[in-house]
């Protein structure tokens, strides 16, 4: 049986992991798509907001559902959760806990903020934030995304590969396209 406290357990497990101190409303739309790109299980946004008690709603959340959000720290299953997570706090904390790496998030940036994004071999791109979860490529080096180019963001995580969307690669483009950088070895930032 899933208990109340269980599952805040688990919530606090997931804010720490991911290094969360509010959330908000948009960092649970990246959040659902971290818990995808990680578990290739898809848990909705509202269903996450409805969790953490952003939505009001006394739906008991499904197995299934915590099930994978414990996947998504590490876990094999809810029940996995529930007996190593309390058999690893000493004196009313966790002994160990699962960390993502440093990241910088587009809600936590201001229109304006420059970033220099390199990742293998020898890719370097300078962007800037133009809000809206939307960047322009300044300059690059090595790369197919050349100055000019648009994209949109939520996170940039180092260490991790870089997924964008709506990818222009000039203003006559006609459809939007995704793209990967990092693929072998993630890609690092530093804010300008």
């Amino acid at each position: 049986m899933n208990t109340e406290q269980d599952i805040q357990l688990l919530i606090s497990a997931i804010e720490n992991a991911e290094r969360i101190s509010k959330i908000t409303s948009k960092k649970f739309e990246h959040l659902s798509q971290r818990i995808f790109m990680r578990t290739r299980e898809r848990i909705g946004v509202t269903t996450l907001k409805r969790l953490w008690g952003y939505v009001n709603d006394t739906t008991t959340p499904r197995a299934v559902t915590l099930d994978i959000l414990s996947q998504y720290i590490g876990y094999r299953s809810f029940d996995d959760f529930k007996r190593l997570y309390n058999a690893d706090n000493v004196n009313g904390a966790p002994s160990s806990n699962i960390t993502f790496g440093d990241c910088v998030y587009a809600d936590d940036m201001e229109v304006g903020d420059s970033y220099r994004l390199t990742w293998s071999p020898n890719r370097v791109c300078i962007i800037e934030y133009r809000g809206d979860y939307t960047f322009i490529v300044k300059s690059s080096q090595l790369t197919k995304l050349i100055e000019g180019t648009t994209f949109r963001c939520q996170v940039i995580e180092k260490g991790e590969q870089l997924f964008l969307d709506h990818v222009y690669f000039d203003a006559n483009q006609r459809s939007p396209l995704n793209y990967i950088a990092g693929k072998i070895g993630g890609v690092n930032y530093e804010k300008l």
